[in-house]
């Protein structure tokens, strides 16, 4: 268990005033060490300076572990299991690190913490506090012992999201739903929303028996003549530096010129036929990749041709959407 002097993996002090912004000491802020301060250890020392004189001051231990949260399904998943003491009661809670060896690095700040910590559904794990570990923000979070997804596994919960009837979601599962809904609808209503959308932001899948389907697969779906008007002005073959057209493509343009039977000839002053390639090569990508060794070496797989499809049009689902709507609609 850390002490003030002594602030690792194993446990940090923080302080809490009243107007809910954390503050976190150690023995930097307190002393004129200042070329020992963390980078962003200034914010937190003028937080305290603006409390008030008297605060309503809790001490609040955090004492966090190396175990991994494990799943309902036993996957391991990206939390620490710590304790939370708020004066003489300890809970359980999840500790959620800064993630440092992602190719984008992901960290928590002072702000990050002042907007999530307003968030307070009982379905959203939430946010209990926030400190620093040697130089590592960290959130703490409400104690969960597993996903939705995984809980969701057993035959005897799903029976649970129903009604008596099993003819309609049960009144708690609506409510989830909508909550979500509305609060996606107010951040659209006030201008928040991601500027471009991935292959990661996106999931697609049919109702029933269906299977998870890839909305790439749909993208000329529509009527030819209909998705031809729809076309966004800008929409265009990718090129490199030279101005020819990505080489993926031509490799796979003179395949489809050359092969025995079935030839297929794209236009490249045409945008619709860009869209069209990019399909075929979703569509068939097994026989593809094989056939065309050029496309195999650039692209490991779909998923990565579909990023690199990205890379070439930030906004490619936006105007997929535009140019044929919602998938499966008339």
């Amino acid at each position: 268990m850390a002490s003030m002097n002594s602030i690792g993996d194993r446990g940090s002090l923080a302080s809490i005033p009243s107007d809910g912004v954390l503050v976190y000491l150690d023995n930097h802020i307190k002393s004129d060490n200042r070329a020992a301060i963390p980078e962003y250890a200034e914010m937190y020392k003028k937080a305290l300076l603006l409390t008030p004189t008297t605060p309503d001051v809790a001490e609040c231990l955090v004492n966090t572990s190396r175990e991994r949260l494990v799943d309902l399904d036993n996957q391991r998943l990206n939390f620490h299991v710590g304790s939370y003491t708020m004066g003489p009661y300890p809970s359980k809670c999840l500790i959620k690190y800064s993630i440092s060896n992602s190719t984008e690095e992901t960290t928590v700040d002072l702000t990050s913490y002042g907007i999530l910590k307003n968030i307070r559904h009982h379905n959203i794990v939430t946010i209990e506090n926030f400190y620093d570990a040697n130089g590592h923000p960290r959130l703490v979070l409400s104690w969960v012992n597993g996903t939705l997804k995984a809980w969701l596994q057993s035959k005897e919960n799903q029976r649970k999201f129903f009604s008596a009837t099993i003819s309609r979601p049960c009144s708690w599962f609506r409510q989830m739903a909508i909550d979500i809904s509305s609060t996606l609808e107010y951040l659209f209503d006030n201008g928040v929303y991601p500027p471009e959308n991935c292959l990661d932001d996106l999931y697609f899948c049919t109702a029933g028996a269906g299977s998870r389907i890839c909305p790439k697969l749909l993208i000329v779906e529509g009527k030819s003549d209909d998705v031809r008007d729809n076309l966004p002005a800008d929409l265009e073959w990718p090129t490199v530096k030279s101005g020819d057209v990505h080489p993926v493509l031509c490799a796979v343009i003179d395949y489809e010129k050359n092969k025995r039977t079935n030839r297929r000839v794209y236009n490249i002053s045409e945008p619709y036929d860009f869209l069209a390639i990019c399909r075929n090569i979703l569509k068939h990508w097994f026989i593809l990749s094989d056939k065309v060794p050029y496309l195999k070496r650039s692209c490991s797989d779909r998923d990565d041709f579909i990023r690199m499809m990205e890379s070439w049009d930030k906004k490619i689902w936006f105007n997929l959407y535009e140019a044929i709507g919602w998938p499966g609609e008339s």
